[in-house]
């Protein structure tokens, strides 16, 4: 069936919540003028085994009879899909707009595909997109990692700025040790990390809100940044993806040393980061917070790019435009 009109689930903001990038993408297809439908939030009831088997013979039931003549972008994880999309299944054709897709959900989310008669998905992570083209007739379309830019401030020159290094995210252990090891010498000017347990778990976060985030970023000359496929190679499975903390440094006008995801690269079509010399880490860094100006160049660079392509809402054009091509009934403001 084509020509159904699209919605999007709208998101409650909860307490303690950090991130807030399922909220910014829902904010932005509001304000692009794609109707919101509210929130229900049904995880809790979907934990019981029973009730999800009899909601999916209902489901599976309910779908080889019926077509929507409306659709949905539903925000999930990849290993949330199916309690994101209940009920609305019940009265909308799903489409899954995804984050964190790593390889051990894939299973789960062929399988709701299936189950939901799901027919066109959105997803952060450019690989998994290809994934699902490879193995179904689902359009897969990749929309890369975007956020809000109205909290990041630009902030002085680099020369200028008070504090030498912010490890924002997770930590590559080889460049956390190397950092480590300079800031037990009394080098670092400066020097923000999460705290990180034994077990790998979090401990406390560099700035326990994002307010004192903001405030900070403007105010680092470095801000350290990998891809999970280099800090977590377990867990990613080979996954590259760009994630929101590059447009949070670049907003900033913070150097990001580290490594680029090849997606930044490609959307930027030059490298935004300055790769590390992993024969001589720490000399490396040294030299980079000696030598600040020869790089104010690129950090101007990527504040341009960043304000060209990072918000949420530089991404609704082209959702609309595929979508469109698609033969869903969307409209903008």
């Amino acid at each position: 069936m084509t020509g159904q009109v699209v919605y999007v689930k709208d998101r409650e903001r909860r307490k303690n919540q950090f991130q807030f990038y399922m909220h910014q993408f829902v904010d932005a297809c509001k304000e692009a003028g794609i109707p919101s439908k509210k929130e229900i939030v049904v995880t809790d009831f979907l934990k019981l085994g029973g009730i999800y088997r009899r909601l999916a013979y209902s489901l599976y039931q309910l779908r080889n009879r019926t077509s929507f003549d409306k659709a949905i972008i539903v925000t999930s994880r990849g290993a949330d899909l199916f309690a994101n999309a209940a009920p609305y299944f019940l009265h909308y054709e799903i489409i899954p707009m995804l984050w964190d897709v790593w390889p051990e959900t894939w299973g789960k989310l062929f399988h709701w595909f299936d189950m939901l008669h799901v027919r066109t998905v959105l997803v952060t992570v450019k690989s998994f997109a290809e994934e699902i083209r490879k193995r179904s007739d689902i359009h897969a379309i990749w929309i890369p990692e975007g956020i809000e830019v109205a909290p990041y401030k630009a902030g002085p020159s680099l020369v200028d700025r008070q504090f030498d290094v912010y490890e924002l995210g997770r930590q590559h252990p080889k460049y956390h040790k190397a950092l480590d090891s300079l800031d037990r010498v009394g080098v670092l000017h400066g020097y923000f990390h999460n705290i990180v347990g034994q077990d790998g778990k979090l401990v406390k976060l560099a700035f326990p809100s994002n307010d004192e985030m903001y405030d900070a970023l403007p105010q680092i000359k470095v801000v350290v940044n990998f891809p999970k496929v280099d800090t977590e190679p377990q867990y990613a499975g080979g996954l590259e993806t760009l994630t929101q903390r590059y447009w949070e440094a670049m907003l900033c006008k913070c150097l990001i040393v580290g490594r680029a995801p090849k997606e930044l690269t490609e959307l930027a079509k030059y490298n935004p980061v300055i790769d590390v010399d992993w024969n001589n880490p720490e000399h490396q860094l040294l030299d980079i917070l000696s030598h600040l100006s020869d790089y104010q160049f690129l950090v101007d660079k990527n504040y341009e790019l960043a304000m060209l392509l990072a918000s949420w809402n530089s991404r609704m054009n082209l959702i609309f435009d595929k979508l469109g091509q698609l033969g869903y009934k969307i409209s903008r403001i």
